[in-house]
């Protein structure tokens, strides 16, 4: 368990959030940062961005894509190593084996030393806002999928026969969360 503050830069980072713009909103200094010293950072979303709009106009297919590529720029602008896409719809994320499955894969690809995530835990934020289930499924599903899944050669045996190794991260970093206990100065 990490606290305090932070000041090592890790090797490699994946950061797996619910909708384009989660990564940069809930860590973005923390990930450019790390990307400026060295750290190769990878983003992984689960869902497509879909209904980021609230005008009843714009079509989800039109805002999906424009969604993508604003994660692209913003991944070049902050120097990350890349972004994945699971491409569920958003608000239909399902806390499902296969989406356990597809981030575990993802670790094992990417065999990130450091995971940040939502944290799942975190619901009401005051009076007036409480958390989306896409961002409280994403949390759980990817604590689920590093632990203990991609470190296991039981869980997805059909991904060690496709010739990927299991992975254990290192440490676990959640945004967004209640009750802080680390800090990364930025």
């Amino acid at each position: 368990m990490v606290s305090g503050l932070v000041d090592d830069t890790p090797a490699s980072v994946l950061a797996v959030y619910a909708h384009p713009d989660d990564p940069e909103i809930s860590a973005g200094g923390t990930l450019a940062r790390w990307a400026a010293a060295g750290a190769t950072v990878w983003v992984l979303l689960t869902t497509r961005g879909d209904k980021g709009s609230t005008d009843p106009n714009d079509d989800g297919e039109t805002v999906a894509r424009l969604r993508v590529e604003e994660t692209a720029r913003a991944s070049e602008l902050l120097g990350f190593a890349g972004h994945r896409h699971l491409d569920y719809r958003d608000g239909e994320l399902p806390d499902d084996l296969e989406l356990r499955a597809a981030i575990a894969r993802c670790v094992r690809e990417l065999r990130p030393d450091v995971v940040l995530c939502p944290d799942p835990t975190a619901v009401f934020f005051g009076d007036s806002y409480f958390n989306h289930r896409d961002h409280r499924v994403t949390g759980w599903a990817t604590l689920d999928a590093i632990a203990p899944a991609a470190g296991n050669p039981h869980y997805f045996p059909d991904q060690i026969a496709a010739g990927l190794a299991v992975h254990q991260v290192r440490a676990a970093y959640l945004s967004g969360t209640l009750e802080p206990n680390c800090w990364v100065d930025i």
